[in-house]
């Protein structure tokens, strides 16, 4: 896979060994989150590498195979997961292409037009590139959110240290 196509771990910082558990107590697992710009952008709180968090997670709907959890700062719901506090590992901006096929009104993402932004601090706002360029009018470029990976301690073998909210 491609630098596109694929999550960096280069904002990851080194393990902090009082994180560490003993044997026997609890395995940690990576999720993968994606955090919409809008859930961010309406009311969310930027968070950076190294920060605790707890977030309500569910499991995506979507077939996209670089993250299998969404945040959802709206809620709750009956369907919504428990809330899961994790340490932020790594954080990359998400930057889709979107084309207007000829005779649309509407745009479609760009198949392989992805590209991910690591960085230490996940921005309150995503910049948006409306338009096109004089070779490409009905194309434009987006920033659609967050890719973060979020390590949770897992003692239940559930995948979270669980709260409930209510």
């Amino acid at each position: 896979m491609s630098r596109r196509e694929t999550a960096s771990a280069t904002n990851v910082p080194p393990p902090n060994p009082a994180d560490d558990a003993r044997p026997g107590e609890a395995r940690r697992e990576i999720r993968r989150v994606f955090y919409a710009d809008w859930e961010m952008e309406c009311c969310g709180t930027p968070f950076s590498v190294g920060d605790r968090v707890t977030w309500t997670l569910h499991r995506t709907e979507s077939p996209d195979p670089m993250w299998e959890w969404e945040l959802t700062n709206h809620g709750p719901d009956p369907a919504d997961e428990d809330s899961v506090t994790g340490l932020v590992r790594s954080i990359n901006v998400l930057i889709q292409g979107y084309r207007r096929p000829a005779g649309s009104r509407t745009y479609e993402e760009v198949a392989g037009e992805r590209e991910l932004r690591p960085v230490r601090t996940c921005p309150k706002w995503f910049s948006r590139v409306p338009g096109g360029t004089d070779d490409r009018p009905n194309h434009y470029v987006e920033e659609t959110g967050a890719l973060v990976e979020l390590e949770i301690r897992s003692p239940d073998g559930r995948g979270g240290t669980a709260t409930r909210q209510r």
